[in-house]
C-alpha cells in the first residue's frame, strides 16, 4: 500500500506546500493541461473511449487522468493530447507559478 501523507497547512493546492518552486510550477503546468483536456471531454460528452480516441491516445492513460495521475504524464505528452484534440495549451509563467509568480 502506497503511503499517503498528509498535507496540512495554509496551502490552497498541495503543490503550494513543496519546497522546490520550480517542481511546484511543473506539477501546476500539469493540472491545469490536463483540467483543460477533462473540461474538453465534459464539454463535449465524450466517454473515456471517445476522449482517447479525440486525444490520440489509448483508454486506460484517460483513467489515469481521469483519476488525477498527472504524475503519470510529462508536459510534452500532456501538451500533444492538447494538440491533437483542438484545446487550448498556452500557459503563461504566472498561471504555472499560481501565486509564487516571483519578479
Amino acid at each position: 500500500m502506497p503511503d499517503e501523507t498528509e498535507i496540512s497547512g495554509p496551502y490552497e493546492r498541495a503543490f503550494d506546500a513543496l519546497d522546490d518552486e520550480h517542481r511546484a510550477a511543473s506539477l501546476m503546468v500539469k493540472s491545469v493541461l490536463a483540467n483543460r483536456l477533462m473540461d474538453h471531454t465534459e464539454e463535449q460528452g465524450y466517454t473515456q473511449t471517445q476522449a482517447a480516441e479525440a486525444f490520440g491516445i489509448d483508454q486506460p492513460r484517460v483513467s489515469l487522468l481521469v483519476n488525477g495521475r498527472i504524475s503519470k504524464f510529462t508536459i510534452d505528452y500532456l501538451i500533444n493530447m492538447c494538440e491533437e484534440a483542438g484545446v487550448n495549451w498556452d500557459i503563461n509563467r504566472e498561471e504555472a507559478y499560481a501565486g509564487r509568480f516571483k519578479s
